[in-house]
């Protein structure tokens, strides 16, 4: 039996070398209260192994298949284009997988373009001075790059292009951070609310100085219409002027939405936008968690969570323009668009000079898998755009990131935080043009292909 394992492991060692990888990144599914949505402990027990065996399975599969094409056609490319292929093979294969896996978010509150990266090789790049390169190759192409690297230094036949590969990484790396290190904009008071929970919310009305901007977590303006929300902020004298920006919930008959909203104390809402970016589990049930319910005779439970969470979805998928509160132009969003990157860089590339997030994670019950990718994706998003990044939250962490990645604070518990940070209208590429690189490799890939299925026939 021992000696079967062996060779079983030996046969297989890429596939099961991913799949602990992929086990990992998505631990944090066993750790959300998934539970309570279904009709017993026992049933949200099964949604969550459910949805941790799917994609766990599913990204294992993907990236042995994809590493096993990339090295059967690397002895046939051009000596001098195989850094390139690697790091945009891999970048593909990437992007490929977080979008696949988006299968447990298909539903009614979801969107084609989801992808759910937490596989990415990005989550650990961003931390080391390596991360300043994202600026010129996004996240999936920092992935690439680190892919490249570890393959040329592991393999021997590759190892000729490692002393050449790090000097042009290093290279590049530098001139990313020189080229956008300095912010182009003025300074700006803001403010950043972090609640330990819902119920534990600030007690007096917020009196910052003016022209500020408070960033509120999610929910906080529900049931406050435009002449009530001077109880919870105001400026300091009456010709002053304190902008703000939150979420709340809008209850219409039939509907709840989760509207984002932001303004200044003059003229109250100035914007209120329909959140497009759903939370599977928590504001609408992915197709798949509602066949399981219904597999498991959970009929009640679905009809309960409708009636009661089930949010409604802005019509359409329109491009939401950077909030215009006096001199900042603010891209803006709700909890689930911390792991939406394309969101933030859209703004960006339209004109956003910092960045605000408003979150409620009580669902991730302090996961401190979810926590450390969840920091990752807005210090990446803080670094390639070279835009602050705040975030405000309820029951889950408050905390900045300046357009260098540097950390400007972390709160959890129920307060304030005051600080200075700078405005950006520089720039950078991937504000211009994305995921290019993880794009060019599906081209990449499907040429192969192509490309092989020929010479065999």
């Amino acid at each position: 039996m021992s000696k079967k394992l062996v060779l079983f492991v030996r046969k297989h060692w890429i596939f099961l070398s991913f799949l602990a990888y992929s086990a990992f990144c998505w631990s944090w599914v066993l750790e959300i209260d998934l539970a309570r949505l279904a009709s017993s402990s026992l049933a949200g027990k099964m949604m969550q192994i459910t949805v941790l065996l799917v994609v766990t399975l599913m990204s294992a599969g993907i990236y042995t298949k994809s590493l096993k094409c990339l090295f059967a056609g690397i002895k046939k490319t051009k000596a001098q284009v195989v850094p390139f292929k690697l790091i945009m093979w891999w970048a593909a294969t990437e992007l490929f997988v977080a979008w696949v896996v988006c299968i447990i978010w298909y539903g009614v509150g979801g969107k084609f373009d989801n992808i759910l990266p937490f596989t990415s090789l990005s989550h650990f790049a961003i931390w080391t001075p390596l991360g300043n390169l994202s600026r010129f190759v996004g996240f999936h192409g920092l992935s690439g790059v680190v892919f490249m690297l570890l393959v040329t230094s592991i393999r021997s036949d590759l190892r000729k292009f490692l002393v050449p590969a790090i000097f042009v990484v290093v290279v590049a790396t530098l001139l990313a951070w020189g080229i956008y290190r300095i912010p182009s904009g003025p300074k700006v008071n803001v403010v950043v609310v972090s609640e330990h929970g819902q119920q534990e919310k600030l007690a007096d009305t917020l009196k910052p100085q003016n022209g500020s901007m408070v960033v509120f977590p999610e929910y906080s303006f529900t049931g406050l219409d435009d002449e009530f929300i001077n109880t919870k902020i105001k400026p300091q004298n009456p010709n002053e002027t304190v902008y703000f920006v939150g979420s709340r919930f809008v209850y219409e008959p039939g509907k709840i939405k989760n509207q984002l909203v932001a303004g200044d104390t003059n003229s109250g809402y100035i914007y209120k936008i329909d959140k497009s970016r759903l939370i599977p589990g928590g504001e609408y049930l992915p197709y798949i968690t509602v066949a399981l319910f219904k597999i498991i005779g959970a009929d009640g439970a679905l009809d309960d969570f409708r009636a009661k969470r089930q949010i409604d979805k802005a019509n359409g998928t329109p491009i939401q323009a950077p909030l215009v509160l006096g001199d900042m132009k603010v891209g803006a969003g709700i909890c689930s668009s911390i792991i939406a990157p394309e969101d933030y860089r859209k703004q960006a590339r339209d004109g956003a000079n910092i960045f605000t997030n408003s979150a409620y994670l009580g669902i991730f019950n302090n996961s401190k898998v979810y926590g450390w990718q969840h920091r990752a994706m807005a210090k990446f998003m803080a670094i390639a755009n070279a835009r602050t990044f705040l975030q405000s939250a309820s029951s889950g962490p408050a905390f900045g990131f300046d357009g260098n990645g540097r950390q400007l604070f972390y709160k959890e518990d129920t307060g304030i935080t005051e600080l200075s940070v700078s405005l950006n209208n520089r720039r950078t590429l991937y504000s211009f043009l994305g995921e290019y690189l993880g794009v060019a490799g599906l081209v990449w890939m499907l040429a192969d292909f192509v490309r092989s299925r020929r010479n065999k026939t």
